[in-house]
């Protein structure tokens, strides 16, 4: 399964807002979710031809980091036009999501390869196979989405949305600058993380704690979003405590679903004779997995205590 040879040639501007506190909120507003429409429309022709797994990796942050817009400024749309979108880019992200899986799913599955002994590498053969084969059926479903007239035609209702509606759009309270929507919205955001994080306990589910990382990319979002309205010493170490967390969640969540998958991929295999017997190298997985679970459950709370400490630091400072 190698990596295809097509890279992904990053334009900077896509990633850089450059917002000031002068900026008014409407040009702000269509500033942002342009920029995220041009990284779809960047890495739309390499997603549809599977040039490089990154190319629908960098496709999905652009529909997130829109969703995330659309959710947290919903109040800037019509209400008509903010229904219509979100269950566009809520579609897109559904579909969009099963190839994503299957791509991460490999790479890990790679990565665990190499910690088993070369004589059961053999083993790995049928399932290699059978993910290829998965990863194409996969790609060629969403192909054919992205190909299609409904995809198409919705984007384009949403870029003629941008160029011409929104900016003419009239906002209910012009007191509202871009500042204090900014400085609202984060504070709104990080609460919601804090008391669904304060929530977490030994016992929580991997569904709970996939549920708080979700609060950390959309929070991590917006601060990229409104970066420059703030001094940059302010920021620097908040970011990097909530990468740390958000990269500590990721690994909990990766092993929680590429044990369920690995499981699902056996029961697969096993149904179509692939393997006669149980693969051996599965407990051996399995209890990779499972190792790296929890020692990622032990690193969350390390993480977590550094985060809020880093976070009531800005509170005092504000």
């Amino acid at each position: 399964m190698p990596t295809s040879p097509h890279p992904l040639k990053h334009d900077n501007t896509l990633n850089s807002y450059d917002l000031h506190v002068h900026t008014p909120l409407n040009s702000a507003c269509i500033k942002l979710y342009t920029q995220q429409l041009s990284l779809i429309k960047a890495t739309e022709h390499g997603t549809i031809h599977d040039l490089n797994e990154t190319f629908l990796h960098e496709y999905r942050m652009g529909i997130r980091k829109t969703r995330v817009l659309l959710s947290e400024l919903k109040w800037l749309l019509p209400k008509t036009s903010y229904l219509k979108f979100s269950a566009f880019f809520s579609w897109l992200n559904k579909i969009t999501g099963p190839k994503r899986d299957i791509d991460v799913f490999i790479i890990n599955f790679l990565s665990l390869e190499k910690l088993l002994p070369k004589e059961l590498h053999d083993e790995f053969l049928p399932f290699q196979a059978h993910l290829v084969a998965t990863q194409q059926t996969l790609h060629q479903a969403l192909k054919e989405e992205l190909q299609g007239t409904a995809y198409n035609t919705k984007l384009a209702e949403w870029e003629f949305f941008l160029n011409h509606e929104l900016a003419e759009h009239k906002q209910i309270d012009k007191k509202h600058t871009l500042k204090h929507t900014a400085d609202l919205t984060l504070k709104n955001v990080l609460n919601r993380l804090i008391i669904k994080g304060d929530a977490i306990t030994p016992e929580s589910t991997p569904e709970e704690l996939h549920s708080l990382r979700k609060n950390c990319k959309k929070l991590r979002y917006l601060i990229e979003f409104f970066q420059t309205l703030y001094p940059e010493k302010k920021t620097a170490a908040f970011i990097q405590h909530l990468k740390a967390l958000q990269d500590v969640l990721g690994m909990l969540h990766d092993a929680h679903i590429q044990r369920e998958n690995l499981l699902r991929f056996t029961e697969e295999l096993m149904a179509n004779h692939s393997y006669q017997h149980p693969p051996k190298i599965i407990p051996l997985l399995l209890e990779i997995l499972d190792k790296q679970a929890t020692q990622s459950r032990l690193d969350f709370s390390k993480c977590y205590a550094h985060f809020i400490a880093c976070a009531d630091d800005m509170k005092e400072n504000e």
